[in-house]
């Protein structure tokens, strides 16, 4: 009995004093609990609330008008682009271009870079085309350009005449805001 006496005396001691914690407690857990939640989000240092690495992209598009395009079988274009910025990576998305060429003729060709020509990046194949006429093309073509490298379309085919029009587009991105980790390939 005594035992049994002594158990619910130690426990109703821990009971009375948690009891005793809540009624003076709560004040003060709600305060810490309330600053602990507070936001605070002034104009002069915001909180990013979007995507910041969507929000480092410049749109980026450049036409060329080249009017050094080689005519006949096995005739070349070379479009130079400006050079990519210091501190920004190019990130092309899409090239096209408006072709004069020979009836027959399917254009064909790839994007590189002017300083290395090593980076194998992606090549395309126009469409066929029918007669002489202007025709065209669009084709998404993703590549990856870092500061100080300059991109340059190569198109061989059958060219009519020595003028053609290509463009490129895609975004430039801050390498302040992203980092522009190195490309891997």
């Amino acid at each position: 009995m005594k035992f049994l006496r002594s158990i619910l005396m130690g426990t109703g001691s821990v009971v009375l004093a948690g009891l005793a914690l809540t009624l003076l407690a709560p004040k003060a857990v709600h305060a810490i609990v309330a600053t602990a939640v507070e936001v605070v989000n002034p104009t002069s240092n915001p909180v990013p609330n979007l995507d910041v690495e969507r929000n480092a992209r410049i749109p980026y598009e450049s036409g060329i008008l080249t009017t050094t395009c080689t005519t006949g079988v096995g005739g070349s274009c070379y479009a130079l682009f400006t050079q990519v910025p210091t501190g920004y990576r190019l990130v092309t998305q899409n090239i096209s271009a408006n072709l004069n060429m020979a009836p027959g003729a399917v254009p064909f060709g790839f994007l590189t870079d002017t300083y290395s020509f090593t980076v194998a990046l992606p090549g395309f194949v126009g469409p066929t085309y029918a007669g002489s006429a202007p025709g065209g093309f669009t084709y998404p073509l993703t590549a990856y350009f870092d500061a100080g490298y300059a991109p340059e379309l190569v198109i061989s085919g059958n060219f009519a005449s020595t003028s053609q029009f290509v463009s490129l587009t895609g975004y430039l991105e801050s390498c302040a805001i992203t980092g522009c980790h190195p490309i891997v390939q």
